[in-house]
């Protein structure tokens, strides 16, 4: 059964974030992404901690699924509510449909998209989209994204999943010790939104701008080696959040950026897959090598390091080595 949730639960972010990337205006689309993606998973992960705090003492774990479960009736309303992309239907030639969509989004230009024609560079089907990501055009797109994806995840989900137990250690209450877990999913949105109105001033600087906020917080999660305290806890936890989990909601975003319509759920899909890869092997490699160490110190030296590879790996790739999107082209009807 969590083989099966996992299969569901895993394309929600790639889609999410590649159907708002389609809508979103160009000037404004990595905030727009943050707003319409992130905000919702950033609160669902603030609200998950603190129902683990204040709801499974009295109701069990159980409680975790029925509120889970709420997801059931919202996929009918999303359905119902939700359009294809622009990007989508033009590159399906759906042009009917798209006349519709467009003069819905933009009523003001509703007259002239009834009588427009529509061509979309990337029209047609993508036969093997692993091979397209990893063709000469998108090739070092592609690995350096995964490399980093990789290492942010790993970051992250072994920072996320071992800060509970290691505060504790470090003398935090249980109450506490699970409230440091909300407070980087808070932390992470209001981080990814500075960073993504950032970039969204100069895409081109994008790489720089993570390279910078993944370093910073490589750099604060190396400091807990050697400093301690509850205030000083709440900081750091505070800027790893900001900083590390707030980066990688951008990455997304670059990474959809980075492809056009057809490779671009194929894009996001892959970055969050190979990236799920140290997600998994995050909670599991520090967890073995705080056993073989004895101590908790182990955990900061691997997430920090991990993170200013990353910012390393992406910092190393310059946004114009990506291929822009495909727009669609507009024209009066002869």
């Amino acid at each position: 059964m969590r083989f099966a949730t996992g299969l569901g639960l895993g394309v929600l972010l790639p889609l999410g974030t590649t159907f708002v990337n389609e809508l979103a205006p160009r000037r404004v689309s990595n905030a727009f992404s943050l707003w319409g993606v992130t905000l919702g998973w950033s609160l669902g992960g603030v609200c998950a901690g603190l129902v683990g705090v204040y709801l499974t003492p009295h109701y069990g774990w159980q409680i975790l699924y029925y509120l889970g479960a709420l997801s059931i009736p919202l996929t009918f309303v999303a359905h119902a509510v939700l359009p294809e992309s622009p990007q989508f239907l033009a590159a399906r030639r759906r042009t009917e449909e798209l006349r519709t969509l467009l003069a819905r989004l933009r009523p003001e230009r509703a007259a002239a998209y009834r009588n427009a024609t529509f061509a979309s560079v990337g029209a047609g089907g993508v036969s093997n989209p692993i091979a397209a990501l990893l063709s000469p055009r998108y090739r070092r797109v592609s690995l350096t994204i995964w490399i980093t994806a990789f290492l942010s995840l790993f970051a992250i989900f072994g920072l996320t999943g071992w800060i509970p137990t290691v505060m504790q250690k470090r003398g935090e209450t249980f109450a506490a010790s699970f409230g440091f877990g909300a407070l980087m999913q808070a932390m992470s949105f209001v981080g990814g939104l500075t960073l993504a109105m950032l970039a969204d001033r100069n895409l081109s600087l994008t790489p720089r701008y993570l390279a910078t906020w993944w370093l910073s917080g490589g750099i604060a999660v190396l400091a807990l080696v050697f400093v301690s305290g509850h205030g000083v806890n709440l900081a750091i936890v505070a800027i790893a959040g900001f900083c590390i989990i707030g980066a990688q909601h951008v990455l997304n975003n670059f990474t959809a950026g980075s492809y056009e319509t057809l490779l671009r759920a194929s894009g996001v899909g892959m970055e969050l897959g190979v990236g799920r890869v140290g997600a998994i092997l995050g909670p599991y490699v520090i967890g073995l090598l705080q056993q073989m160490t004895g101590g908790p110190d182990i955990v900061f030296w691997v997430i920090g390091g991990a993170a200013i590879v990353g910012a390393f790996a992406i910092g190393s790739l310059g946004l114009a080595a990506a291929p822009r999107p495909a727009a669609i082209d507009t024209a009066p009807a002869e």
